[in-house]
């Protein structure tokens, strides 16, 4: 009777991070949709900047990480402009800054206090800043109660 070799350990999947932008005619509805059938995703992220989307995606192997990035480029109106593999995860960061913050869903002006608290700062640090403000506003009342007919 012969052994059987010992299964191999099952490996950790391939994650990717993936840069995606749309063409200004596509649709973001019908892209996210379409997100919502590739089991791979895991993640997205609709972003400012220079792409549309950010993608976190996890396959079992390179290859299936290339037929994530062929069905992503055959949907129409995407560019992918990169893909880069997941290294490791920093740990530690859930403890800090915007966890327990996340951002608004709908985009509806949900209010992200972390973000809040750091503008705050950024304008007390900044006094001019409010000066500036205070004389805009001020002026502005100005010129009202001068078309008004007012005294000031």
């Amino acid at each position: 009777m012969k052994a059987r070799p010992a299964a191999a350990p099952a490996a950790d999947p391939v994650q990717a991070v993936i840069h995606v932008r749309l063409a200004p005619a596509a649709s973001r509805q019908g892209f996210e949709e379409y997100l919502r059938t590739l089991p791979p995703v895991l993640c997205a992220w609709q972003v400012t900047g220079d792409v549309d989307y950010e993608l976190l995606v996890a396959c079992p192997a390179i290859a299936d990480l290339g037929g994530v990035l062929a069905c992503l480029r055959r949907c129409g109106g995407t560019e992918v402009t990169s893909a880069g593999l997941v290294l490791r995860e920093v740990s530690g960061l859930g403890a800090a800054g915007l966890a327990g913050h996340p951002v608004a869903a709908t985009g509806t002006g949900g209010s992200m206090p972390a973000v809040d608290g750091a503008v705050s700062l950024l304008a007390r640090r900044q006094p001019g800043a409010r000066r500036a403000a205070t004389r805009t506003r001020d002026s502005g009342r100005s010129r009202r109660a001068a078309a008004n007919g007012e005294v000031r």
